[in-house]
């Protein structure tokens, strides 16, 4: 597989400076000398010495609560381009395997109504990941990255991430930060052993995960309560854990509140 860095991967990925980030990088960077500047992040790609230097703990958003990610324009560019090269190399893998997270959250919404209203009999198990991306193992992630992608998007993608770990637990080597998309991807890959194991759960009917936020149904409140355990056990695999005030069992036609919407 030939991943090699082009100058066109950093102009497609100029579009996407700026749009849809909370966290805007500097958008002047692109105004003078960018061919020049373009061919200089080139060379260092892909001899794979590309530094995230200037990734930085972004804590005016949530009042302070959660850290995020504040990049200069250069860095965006390249995170741009890893997050297109990783989607690619990972399209056979992961893509066909996504029947569970919709990454649209408006249209997962509608498909957790449209089952809610067709399934009114049965229970639904509602949950959330505790401190989900702070908790994120560097090990795990990237020991589950390394035989998927080619060598020189695994390097420039674990420079990215020891970056990250800069201002979250970096002596534990967890954590990611939010803002980005790339970590957004990152962290549902995480989960893909968990996802599965549930998925194919033959008590649970219907499951849907967006990030954090997991609703589950099942037949009844007895098939639910197992699920948890499940939930719990294969969670922990991978250092993660329940949040406990945020979980509730209840009857499918009940209100049901998932991602801020009443179903």
């Amino acid at each position: 597989m030939n991943s090699t860095f082009t100058l066109n991967d950093l102009k497609n990925a100029i579009p996407k400076i700026g749009k849809g980030h909370p966290f805007l990088p500097d958008r002047k960077w692109l105004d003078e000398n960018l061919e020049e500047k373009l061919n200089r992040i080139i060379i260092e790609l892909n001899d794979k010495g590309w530094s995230f230097s200037s990734i930085q703990s972004y804590n005016e958003w949530q009042e302070k609560v959660i850290p995020a990610i504040k990049m200069s324009t250069p860095d965006w560019l390249v995170h741009f381009v890893i997050l297109e090269k990783i989607e690619k190399e990972l399209q056979e893998f992961y893509i066909p395997n996504t029947a569970f997270e919709i990454s649209k959250m408006d249209a997962l919404i509608e498909q957790c109504k449209s089952w809610k209203k067709e399934n009114p009999t049965v229970w639904v198990l509602h949950t959330d990941i505790k401190s989900f991306f702070k908790n994120i193992d560097y090990r795990i992630l990237t020991d589950s990255l390394e035989l998927e992608l080619s060598p020189e998007v695994f390097v420039i993608l674990k420079q990215y991430l020891k970056a990250n770990l800069v201002f979250t637990e970096a002596t534990k080597k967890k954590g990611l930060g939010i803002g980005a998309e790339l970590n957004y991807l990152l962290a549902s890959i995480y989960l893909w052993p968990s996802d599965h194991a549930i998925f194919h759960s033959d008590k649970v009917i219907h499951y849907a995960r967006y990030v954090d936020d997991i609703l589950i149904f099942c037949q009844g409140e007895k098939e639910c309560r197992a699920v948890q355990k499940m939930v719990e056990l294969e969670l922990k695999k991978i250092g993660l854990e329940l949040n406990f005030s945020k979980t509730k069992i209840q009857r499918a036609e009940e209100n049901i509140l998932f991602l801020r919407q009443e179903l």
